[in-house]
């Protein structure tokens, strides 16, 4: 989950395979591509599209260029920290001002309460369930047919900062919790920590 410092994308994999292993071939993009700050996170979507993170926008790569999305576009913030697609296609983007979805070639605003502008992590479970990493604690919000998610604190999650999350496909829920480990399932949160043999860290996932 650390940000990528470098202002460049590590981009696509020749497969050129031998007997003994595999070779890839890397491509550099940087300041004449368009990417010119810090990269955060990357994405490919369905459709193939890749998605890059910066802290000037958003950029999206089609094999030829990248097209940048920003305030303009209808994002809260060009600073964006992460993003994730959901089972149902939706690109959802945490920016350092809220959250917003891509629909029809640009994004909308999502209300996502009283936690506002401290979103720090997102996570999607395969049942759609949309988990949000805040300053104080988890959230979660699933969207009713037709409607906009409503998201509310997971209860019993500590009351910790969340940075980092990982949504299995079997439902259960990887979240740091300050400078422990936590694991949402079955409804239940169990914590992690020195007792569990694991040093106390800012765990990223």
């Amino acid at each position: 989950m650390q940000t990528r410092t470098l202002a460049l994308l590590a981009a696509f994999l020749s497969a050129a395979t031998d007997a003994s292993a595999a070779r890839y071939r890397f491509r550099h993009f940087g300041p004449d591509d368009g990417l010119n700050t810090a990269v955060s996170r990357i994405v490919q979507d369905r459709a193939g599209f890749l998605w890059v993170g910066t802290g000037d926008g958003l950029f999206r790569y089609d094999g030829a260029r990248f097209q940048r999305f920003g305030v303009e576009e209808g994002l809260p913030s060009a600073s964006v920290r992460c993003l994730e697609e959901g089972p149902d296609g939706t690109l959802w983007v945490v920016t350092g001002r809220g959250l917003a979805r891509f629909r029809k070639n640009s994004f909308q605003v999502v209300d996502t309460g009283a936690a506002g502008q401290d979103l720090r992590a997102i996570g999607i479970g395969a049942d759609g369930t949309i988990y949000l990493g805040f300053d104080r604690g988890l959230l979660g919000g699933r969207r009713p047919p037709g409607g906009e998610p409503e998201f509310v604190t997971v209860a019993n999650a500590p009351r910790d900062q969340v940075n980092g999350i990982l949504a299995e496909p079997n439902g259960d829920v990887w979240f740091n919790c300050g400078l422990q480990l936590c694991l949402l399932g079955q409804g239940r949160v169990r914590v992690f920590d020195q007792t569990d043999g694991l040093p106390p860290e800012r765990w990223g996932i």
